[in-house]
């Protein structure tokens, strides 16, 4: 089989999720060729292909801890009308100049379009419907990559890589040291779903009759004791939920297809639950379920620095901060919402660069949710404000490292940047 050169890039970043869209324009804007390959027909991740348009992350007791791309991602979602704060029985939009005080809702469609606009003004090269198939790993390095696109296997190169991929699919590809995470701390698979013709939704009535119907009749799915969902302020009479889940092995394509007809088979049986026992949903019907299964976690990198639940529990100081994030952990457990270990700790700790940075591989780092840490405090970080801060900071830094390997990069060097474009906000 031949395989074509692509194209000879300075920096390579393998998903299009937050973590990859922020990394990519971070690193365009600063001057560099960069490639942006996504296996999906568009930007954007969980919060596009698995139907969350719910941005997560942004703030800790009311007070905005993220800004930078993540921040700008907002006011030019603002600018189209379709972003807004979400409270706990309101939405506030417009935002306009407003801080970021709570997680941002949006629409999938919206995500798609302004992601695409923003990469095209900063001149990222994106490559979509193309899926990483190899990569080629030389004195410590990849050296290239080969993608299998709609006119066949082709090979990329590129002097930097960032594994933006959400299981750390780069790293293991190149055969360098990840973590597979056991099932059942993976946490829950999802299929997010829309219902419309819901009549005068209250998150907090709803929640009421959600307990009291779960207890009289059962809940619409075995262990699903929490109730998630809220209005959509774009979408008159449309409702955002989450009640599927499943556990499995989501590093396999038989195991996801095993668990996404489950989860599909879930969301018709629940409206149909929601439709007989909620006050309100009784003419509800479907309008949309996520394209692909929702994973939480599944795979991460062994980073130069590792983080633990017995850093978050002792509050262990961090010594090279990129971004804060709320340190609460445990949920979407696989037998019901929480997990054995889950702690609700009001507080945050900042993610340490370390976690970023392979053990091995010189010109490869990692952003989002496939970062080195236990799989019990995932949801520290995981969230897509958090992701977006990961990915800025692992594009800046790949812009630090040409001359380097990543592992010699100088946190002194990158912490002035860090706090300029907003990614260190506190």
């Amino acid at each position: 089989m031949k395989i074509r050169t692509y194209g000879n890039f300075n920096l390579a970043v393998i998903g299009g999720g937050m973590a990859g869209f922020a990394a990519s324009l971070e690193a365009s804007r600063r001057g560099a060729h960069v490639i942006l390959i996504e296996h999906n027909a568009f930007p954007g991740g969980v919060a596009t292909a698995s139907l969350c348009p719910n941005i997560m992350g942004y703030s800790f007791n009311g007070r905005q801890i993220v800004s930078g791309i993540a921040d700008e991602l907002v006011r030019e979602l603002d600018k189209i009308g379709c972003a807004a704060i979400k409270h706990k029985e309101a939405n506030e939009f417009p935002i306009g100049n407003a801080a970021i005080t709570s997680s941002v809702v949006t629409t999938k469609s919206a995500l798609q379009y302004v992601m695409n606009n923003m990469l095209d003004k900063a001149k990222v090269h994106t490559l979509y419907y193309t899926s990483l198939v190899n990569a080629r790993e030389n004195d410590n390095k990849i050296k290239y990559i080969c993608c299998n696109c709609r006119e066949g296997v082709i090979r990329i190169n590129a002097s930097y890589f960032i594994d933006a991929s959400g299981d750390a699919i780069l790293l293991h590809r190149a055969g360098a040291e990840t973590r597979e995470y056991a099932c059942e701390k993976s946490m829950a698979k999802t299929l997010l779903l829309h219902l419309g013709g819901v009549r005068n939704f209250c998150r907090t009535t709803v929640k009421e009759s959600y307990v009291r119907a779960c207890e009289k009749n059962g809940p619409p799915v075995p262990g699903q004791d929490n109730f998630m969902g809220f209005s959509i302020p774009f979408h008159e009479n449309e409702v955002h939920l989450n009640f599927t889940m499943t556990a499995g092995e989501a590093l396999t394509s038989s195991a996801c297809t095993i668990m996404d007809k489950e989860l599909r088979r879930q969301a018709f049986h629940g409206a149909e639950w929601f439709k007989k026992y909620i006050p309100g949903f009784e003419k509800s019907y479907i309008v949309d379920i996520a394209d692909s299964i929702g994973v939480r976690c599944a795979r991460g990198i062994v980073g130069r620095e590792t983080i633990t639940l017995k850093d978050i529990t002792a509050e262990n100081p961090v010594k090279e901060p990129l971004v804060f994030s709320n340190c609460y952990y445990g949920d979407h457990y696989v037998k019901n919402f929480h997990a054995p270990w889950r702690n609700y700790k009001s507080m945050i700790r900042p993610v340490p660069f370390g976690a970023l940075v392979p053990v091995r591989l010189e010109n490869v780092i990692a952003a989002g949710r496939c970062i080195s840490s236990e799989p019990e405090v995932v949801t520290s970080f995981r969230l897509m404000a958090t992701c977006m801060a990961t990915g800025q900071a692992a594009g800046m830094a790949a812009c630090f490292a040409p001359a380097k390997a990543v592992q010699n990069i100088r946190y002194s060097e990158l912490e002035p940047e860090l706090k300029r474009t907003g990614v260190l906000l506190l």
